[in-house]
């Protein structure tokens, strides 16, 4: 099984402040150009799953163009299966449904989301279980997890490394030994 990581993509992130207008349509295109050819990359190596670990995104109010852009890529690669972990800038931004994915309706069966509880997908003998972070399971989450240890086990999470409390923070230590 082959798989790619990515994280922080940003699709839409307002370049335009720290460049001219000129610039910033530019960077903002790079950035979708770059993430096709990531797809393309794959489905050229046969690769399976896609891991989007947070920030697909770079806000609650993307525009409808790089949604539009995102759904199509998607959907145009039936053969590779992408695991959308939401992080602090997607808010609101991977629902699976007509109000995402051009209004046409559909679901997309290669695109899989988490929530706020954890959420494991299993492909052969590999098990990819993540969970979006909030306040309220920042420091649950260490608990709840529950590992098959038959498979072997990827944890996607989006946030800093860290000891401090927090949302966006990740602890290793707790994760050792899960």
């Amino acid at each position: 099984m082959k798989i790619i990581h990515c994280a922080d993509v940003h699709l839409g992130s307002k370049i335009d402040s720290k460049f001219p207008k000129h610039v910033s349509d530019s960077r903002k295109e790079e950035v979708r150009n770059t993430f096709q050819r990531m797809v393309e990359y794959a489905a050229t190596h046969k690769i399976s799953v896609i891991l989007l670990a947070g920030d697909v995104f770079d806000g609650e109010r993307c525009l409808t163009k790089d949604k539009n852009f995102f759904f199509s890529v998607v959907e145009n690669n039936p053969d590779i299966t992408f695991l959308y972990l939401r992080g602090n800038h997607d808010n609101g931004n991977h629902d699976n449904d007509s109000n995402d994915n051009g209004g046409e309706g559909k679901q997309l069966p290669n695109l899989k989301t988490f929530s706020t509880q954890w959420t494991s997908y299993r492909f052969g003998d590999v098990v990819i279980s993540g969970i979006e972070t909030e306040s309220e399971n920042a420091t649950s989450l260490y608990s709840t997890l529950a590992l098959d240890e038959n498979a072997k086990n990827i944890v996607m999470l989006h946030g800093q490394i860290g000891e401090s409390s927090g949302k966006d923070k990740v602890h290793l230590s707790k994760l050792r030994d899960k």
